[in-house]
């Protein structure tokens, strides 16, 4: 009991607003309130001589945030009751506002004391707008800078205006672009006047305007003053990359910073400071100034440019001038000019080191040019670091010909060009030049080469034959088709062919044009000798399948390696061949020549590639040999020989017994596994006659009254020399009735529905294919309607 006694005086005096120290708040009634003013009261007890407590209040208005401002006194101390107050600086008209006074232990707040909340309510709005001050500041000989400070809007949103003029009727006013909210304060303003006379008197005044009224300052005046003048003088010294400036400034009461605005345009975009940099007072003062970073070959214009940043933020500009910068790039005759070729010659003058720099001809039979030829750079004056001597090799010209070139100079992406220049080559006098014959070494024949070489045209349309034969004394030519280009370089080739195989042969190159015929030296090659190619005998053959196999020994040349098959001599099928080793650094590339695989890369081994034609005919006698053929169509086969596939169950015999024979343990009605299945029926159901194994299954499927037998087995897919018959009967002796049959590989038919479950599966056997298909075959006869009811599986061979 004294436990909860004490728990029912702490929440009575927690409610009360006094705790257990002598801590009390009071919320009081508040007084002066008007449209946008209140005094809120109240009285605080510290309840303590050492601790300061911080008394505030708490405002707000239905459904909105609190707002919190500070009490007067700030802070509090002692036992005895302080009487506080705070006026809102915040309050809008005809508003009901919710306050209550709160003292904090600490200045950040929480955990404090809390009084009582009470309402009061603003009166319509009365009162008019307020400003401290207003005057007019910086002023230039065409602007004014106007500013007012601590503007209060009073009771409605509020306006200011500016009124000027050159007398005090005004006649002109400027309004500051944004409205006051009701009763806020902004602490200053400013607006610019501009488009005023120069040395005129001006009245103004400040109207500050509300719903309520408006407050007007009293009439005030300035003077403006009179305008600086700046003048542009001509430019000296100008070279590709800089020039001098100047003009002239007369601030009068004015400061002015100086600077010289230029560009490649009016709109300049570049600034340079004058020197001085900022006048100020009477007289003329004179202005210099250095422009650089300028381009070769470019007009420029500029003006010198006085900016009064203080009186007014006016700008002061001279007249706009011009001058043209020197190119940088001088076009130099050309020197070594033949009927074939020239050096291209040039100068430049360029801004210094460390900059990106490019050099490049531009040439051709007229001054449009249209090719292009990269300059080297061939040496520095020594005396002058930035001039530069540049040349240019030409690529082949024509003979007798007008050419036009200049030298295209690019420096930190600006470009500037030199002066056309022309020359004319000399009359044709230069025969052909063979840089380069040589036999093309990859790929090698047999019974054919591919020859190649390099020739210069020379100064004329060249033909290019190759002579060849057994000896120095050739005997035979392959000319190249059609004609060489005057003054091209061209790899040409020729194919010769009806060689001998693994033979020795001598060639040379002969060029011809009109100023003459060139020979080659005499080069030799060596054809390949015959491949090696034998078929060897068939391996794993099965009913539909077998294993072909060949050796072969290619002599280091490349061949594409297929095996031809079919039921005759014609053959009539390719397949290519797989599991080749290669030895002696040799290398497959698959694809080409039509299908097969290319052997090439230097191989000199034998090789023994087999393949895997699947889905012949079963019991068939077939021929088969191995063929390579070169990249020049002529082919070299094995011997033809020949195999005879089996029959599935013959295959499936020798898959798992190793003899193809109805015997023994492989005979069709014997069991291996001991399970009473016999061979026959797992040959037909596609399972291991060694492993044991359950018969097909019988189920019950269907509905409740509707329910019928279902057998599910498997079937050998190549096992198309059995018949598969589900039979049912109503007893085990019989009669017997075959509801579904399939022979041949074929579809089932028959009365009864039979439903492909699965198929395409695979069994893992060493060489047998052994995919088989699931079916399910329902009876026909529901099961309600017979006493009993039986089905079975009958395969016959």
């Amino acid at each position: 009991m004294p436990a909860l006694r004490n728990a029912l005086l702490l929440m009575v005096v927690w409610l009360s607003g006094l705790d257990a120290f002598g801590q009390s708040v009071t919320t009081q009634a508040a007084t002066g309130v008007t449209d946008v003013l209140a005094t809120l009261r109240g009285s605080v007890i510290p309840g303590s001589t050492t601790n300061y407590r911080y008394p505030k209040f708490e405002y707000w208005i239905d459904g909105g945030l609190i707002s919190t401002i500070n009490a007067d006194p700030f802070n509090v101390i002692g036992t005895s009751p302080v009487a506080v107050t705070a006026n809102p600086p915040d309050l809008l008209p005809n508003t009901t506002y919710h306050y209550r006074v709160v003292m904090n232990p600490s200045i950040v707040g929480g955990g404090g004391w809390v009084g009582g909340e009470m309402t009061f309510t603003t009166a319509a709005p009365t009162t008019l707008p307020t400003f401290q001050s207003a005057y007019a500041d910086i002023i230039g000989d065409t602007l004014v800078n106007f500013v007012i400070w601590n503007t209060r809007s009073g009771g409605s949103p509020a306006t200011t205006t500016f009124e000027y003029g050159p007398t005090a009727d005004y006649g002109s006013q400027v309004t500051m672009p944004d409205t006051m909210a009701t009763n806020t304060l902004r602490s200053s303003a400013q607006i610019n006047a501009t488009g005023l006379t120069p040395g005129t008197l001006y009245h103004y005044r400040v109207k500050v305007t509300n719903d309520q009224g408006t407050t007007t300052s009293a009439d005030a005046t300035f003077t403006t003053t009179l305008p600086a003048t700046v003048t542009t003088g001509a430019a000296s010294d100008v070279t590709c990359f800089s020039a001098n400036v100047v003009g002239t400034a007369t601030p009068l009461a004015h400061t002015l910073g100086l600077f010289f605005q230029y560009g490649p345009t009016t709109d300049y975009g570049s600034t340079a400071n004058g020197s001085p940099y900022q006048v100020s007072g009477a007289g003329t003062k004179d202005v210099s100034g250095s422009l650089t970073g300028l381009f070769p070959g470019t007009t420029y214009h500029y003006r010198l440019r006085g900016a009064d940043s203080w009186n007014g933020g006016e700008f002061y500009d001279g007249d706009d001038l011009t001058f043209t910068t020197p190119t940088n790039v001088t076009t130099v005759p050309a020197t070594n000019v033949t009927d074939l070729a020239a050096t291209l010659n040039a100068t430049v003058i360029t801004n210094g080191t460390g900059t990106t720099f490019s050099y490049l001809f531009e040439y051709g039979t007229t001054t449009s040019y249209g090719q292009t030829r990269i300059a080297t750079l061939v040496q520095n004056d020594t005396g002058n670091p930035n001039l530069k001597i540049v040349s240019a090799s030409m690529p082949p010209l024509l003979p007798g010909t007008l050419y036009h070139y200049r030298l295209r100079f690019t420096q930190n992406g600006h470009t500037t060009y030199g002066e056309d220049v022309s020359f004319t080559t000399g009359p044709a006098a230069t025969p052909p030049v063979i840089t380069s014959p040589g036999q093309s070494l990859s790929p090698r024949y047999t019974t054919s080469a591919n020859l190649a070489a390099t020739v210069n045209a020379g100064s004329s349309e060249t033909t290019v034959v190759f002579e060849y034969g057994p000896d120095a004394s050739y005997g035979f030519e392959a000319a190249v088709p059609g004609s060489l280009a005057i003054n091209s370089s061209t790899i040409t080739y020729a194919t010769v062919s009806g060689l001998a195989p693994a033979g020795t042969y001598h060639f040379r190159v002969r060029a011809t044009n009109n100023e003459g015929t060139t020979f080659s030296g005499d080069t030799t090659f060596i054809t390949l000798p015959v491949p090696e190619v034998t078929t060897d005998a068939a391996s794993n053959i099965g009913a539909t399948w077998t294993t072909l196999n060949g050796t072969y020994h290619m002599h280091e040349g490349n061949y594409t390696v297929t095996f031809e098959y079919g039921p005759s001599t014609n053959y009539g099928s390719v397949i290519s061949p797989g599991g080749i080793i290669l030895w002696g650094g040799g290398g497959i590339i698959i694809g080409g020549g039509g299908g097969g695989i290319i052997i090439g890369g230097g191989n000199n081994s034998v090789q023994t590639p087999w393949a895997t034609p699947y889905a012949l005919a079963v019991g068939t006698n077939y021929h088969y040999r191995l063929k390579l053929t070169d990249g020049v169509g002529v082919s070299y086969y094995g011997t033809d020989v020949t195999f005879t596939t089996v029959t599935p169950v013959e295959a499936w015999r020798q898959s798992y017994f190793a003899t193809a024979a109805n015997e023994g343990e492989a005979a069709d009605l014997e069991i291996p596994a001991n399970d009473q299945m016999p061979n026959l029926l797992k040959y037909a159901l596609g399972l291991d006659p060694h492993r044991p194994a359950s018969p097909p299954a019988v189920s019950v499927t269907g509905d409740p009254g509707a329910q019928r037998l279902c057998l599910t087995f498997n079937r050998l897919l190549v096992a198309t020399d059995l018949t598969y018959e589900v039979q049912a009967a109503n007893s085990l002796p019989g009669p017997w009735t075959t509801i579904a049959t399939a022979s041949a590989g074929g579809a089932f038919s028959g009365a009864a529905e039979v439903i492909q479950t699965g198929g395409g599966l695979i069994l893992p056997t060493p060489t047998y294919p052994t995919a088989i298909s699931s079916f399910e075959v329902h009876d026909i006869v529901p099961l309600g309607s017979v006493p009993s009811r039986y089905l079975r599986l009958r395969v016959t061979r």
